[in-house]
């Protein structure tokens, strides 16, 4: 409904319904003209029977079909959901923004990818919430002007140094980045980062997981419900799940950048400094050298231009002269699993990932929590979790019942013997 309130020129929707199909679109509708500003929205339901010549007006050629049109513009919709009318209205109401970008060539997820580590979900996503995607190779071509946002998702081996020399003036000259750092990889981004405020911690985040067969457990999947006041996460209450994350260190006095927390884990996590027993042997525990909660999971920078542009002598000067670049906006996470195919779709990583997107795009105003798709929920469960839930369903609760059911036999036999 927040897409209703940023409306700058009114809306109309057309539902093509025989009597009576109508009322679950009906209701729908009027709560979206209930949310709209006075004269922004309106709607109508026609029957296609009986006004056949609207039919032929929009060029429709089924019952079901909805029309959402504003300023000449119109799309046809069949999905009768409050997800696909607000796709809609964001299609024909919002100007294209650039390519969303994804870097490829150090291991990063690949949004044509449909395996569980791959990002074809996240690009479907984007592509509802109208925006374009498309990989890029740094080598040689650099970050394409066009873009609205460059995406590092999770390399896992580090950049030459002229692609790192690409990325770094992507940013000093105003461009957009999501940079997601997995845990042990470096992508050669470090120094550039420190200085603008953001250390990556070698670490992996534990927190304790209670488990309500056999109490508190250690975790590296993180459930984060914390997150500190800023634009990108101003509407979440609700959690969002990453997996083998690491955490980072702010340095809010830099003066090159301005640095805000979005994720916070609770105070009960640690930074486990010895990362290889835990990956390779599944051994943690915690000591003085680790990091202590609440830990940084994740930032958004605003990083102040270092980019000056050549002087030209017919550009005007004083109070005509072109504006410098505004600043720049970075976000870094310390994991980029939440957004793979695997969990994207899990709690509200996907309303997560696509604000944080709309941040760096420019797009604040469809920064929202989208309506529930009703889409199944994965758990995620380790090997001792599988190893529970076998001894308790195979074989603690049959031999429970088998047990209980012979002990009523005895006892009826020892009445009916009486």
């Amino acid at each position: 409904m927040k897409v209703l309130q940023h409306l700058k020129a009114p809306v109309k929707v057309t539902g093509f319904f025989a009597t009576g199909e109508d009322k679950g679109v009906k209701s729908l509708l009027e709560r979206y003209d209930a949310a709209a500003p006075p004269d922004m929205f309106g709607f109508e339901i026609i029957d296609p029977d009986q006004h056949p010549e609207v039919l032929q007006k929009y060029d429709v050629n089924r019952r079901g079909a909805i029309v959402v049109e504003t300023g000449g513009r119109n799309t046809i919709i069949v999905e009768q959901t409050e997800q696909g009318l607000t796709q809609a209205i964001l299609k024909i109401t919002q100007a294209k923004t650039g390519p969303v970008c994804f870097v490829t060539g150090h291991g990063e997820a690949s949004i044509n990818d449909a395996e569980e580590g791959g990002a074809s979900l996240f690009k479907r996503l984007l592509e509802n919430e109208n925006h374009d995607t498309q990989e890029i190779v740094l080598a040689g071509r650099g970050i394409p002007e066009e873009c609205s946002v460059a995406v590092l998702a999770g390399p896992d081996r580090p950049m030459a140094e002229n692609e790192v020399r690409v990325v770094e003036d992507w940013v000093d000259r105003g461009g957009s980045l999501l940079y997601l750092a997995e845990p042990t990889a470096s992508a050669g981004l470090e120094d550039w980062l420190a200085q603008r405020g953001v250390t990556l911690d070698d670490v992996i985040i534990v927190e304790p997981v209670n488990n309500p067969f056999f109490g508190s457990q250690l975790g590296v999947t993180p459930v984060v419900m914390d997150y500190p006041a800023h634009d990108i996460t101003k509407d979440m209450t609700q959690p969002t799940l990453f997996s083998l994350a690491r955490s980072l260190t702010l340095n809010y006095s830099v003066d090159t950048a301005m640095v805000s927390p979005i994720l916070n884990t609770t105070d009960q996590a640690w930074g486990e400094v010895d990362v290889k027993p835990l990956l390779e042997d599944q051994v943690v525990e915690r000591d003085e050298k680790d990091g202590k909660g609440p830990l940084v999971l994740g930032a958004a920078l605003e990083v102040h231009s270092q980019h000056t542009p050549p002087a030209d002598p017919d550009e005007p000067e004083g109070e005509d002269a072109p504006a410098t670049p505004a600043s720049a906006r970075v976000v870094v996470i310390g994991d980029s699993t939440f957004l793979r195919n695997g969990l994207v779709t899990q709690l509200y990583n996907s309303d997560f990932a696509l604000n944080v997107v709309a941040w760096l795009a420019g797009k604040e105003e469809t920064i929202s929590i989208r309506p529930n798709q009703f889409e199944s929920s994965m758990i995620l469960l380790t090997g001792d979790d599988r190893a529970q839930v076998f001894f308790i369903s195979v074989l603690a609760v049959p031999m429970f019942v088998t047990m209980f059911g012979i002990g009523v036999i005895l006892s009826r036999s020892r009445r009916s013997n009486a």
